[in-house]
């Protein structure tokens, strides 16, 4: 039998990464707009396990996405792609059909270490066109290692995740927040030791499986697999305005507290 589910909210939040203020992201925003510098710069300063993050506040005339954290790990955006406001006023990318974002660095493959990614997101698209809409994946479902966060396609709107390592596989389904309510939700998987677990706006459901050492071998990728006919089964259609990728001590904590930093003012 495998063990239940079970979610539970945190009683603190994960504490002090500074901010940008509102009025500073829309000047820099502006400024990014009108000479076409990358705000990047302004980003608040990582946590050691935050290996990348993309705000979608600028993108560059060669569709890369700056990497926010400083690690030099842009995101590549290709198809039907377009830029919207963000959750805090600032920048989003909303992904239609045909639509992606990548980033090749395998350096990102976690193995036995904890690791969490977060998206900050928004969809009004409550069934999905064929399979699971992915947010985000790193590596396939056949591969001999993947981390995923994929939006359920039973019509609930829940987000879920999968983890596949050397000795496992585990799905773990969220709490029961809709997600394609057209608002803004923040969506964390994350893997810390035997526990892996997904937190959606500040609420956690976790499983307990040892899935051993997670080494995806392929791009990770945003919002589809990519831009063959067979990948839009796949498609999240909607709005991303942050994604976060932290491996190491704190991971879990990191991800959604330097996401919150960056796109919420």
């Amino acid at each position: 039998m495998q063990p239940r589910a079970r979610a539970t909210r945190p009683s603190l939040r994960p504490a002090a990464v500074r901010r940008t203020s509102a009025a500073a992201v829309a000047a820099l925003a502006l400024f990014a707009s009108v000479t076409g510098t990358s705000p990047a710069a302004a980003a608040p300063i990582p946590p050691a396990s935050v290996k990348a993050a993309w705000t979608f506040n600028f993108v560059d005339a060669s569709n890369r996405v700056p990497d926010a954290s400083g690690r030099g790990r842009p995101l590549t955006l290709a198809g039907n792609w377009s830029r919207v406001a963000g959750s805090a006023g600032t920048g989003a990318v909303r992904f239609s059909l045909q639509s992606y974002g990548s980033n090749p660095a395998t350096s990102m493959s976690p193995g036995t270490a904890e690791v969490a990614v977060t998206a900050v997101l928004r969809t009004w698209v409550p069934k999905p066109v064929g399979d699971h809409p992915n947010v985000l994946q790193h590596g396939l479902y056949a591969d001999p290692g993947q981390v995923k966060m994929q939006i359920t396609k039973d019509g609930t709107g829940r987000v879920n995740c999968r983890f596949k390592g050397t000795l496992n596989q585990i799905v773990v389904t969220g709490p029961w927040i809709d997600v394609t309510d057209g608002a803004w939700h923040s969506a964390t998987c994350w893997r810390s030791g035997a526990v892996v677990g997904v937190t959606v706006d500040g609420v956690t459901t976790t499983r307990t499986r040892d899935v051993g050492s997670v080494l995806p071998t392929r791009a990770l990728t945003v919002a589809s697999r990519g831009l063959a006919p067979a990948d839009a089964s796949d498609q999240f259609q909607g709005d991303i305005d942050t994604v976060v990728w932290a491996i190491g001590t704190g991971a879990r904590a990191d991800a959604p507290a330097y996401a919150a930093a960056l796109s919420v003012p």
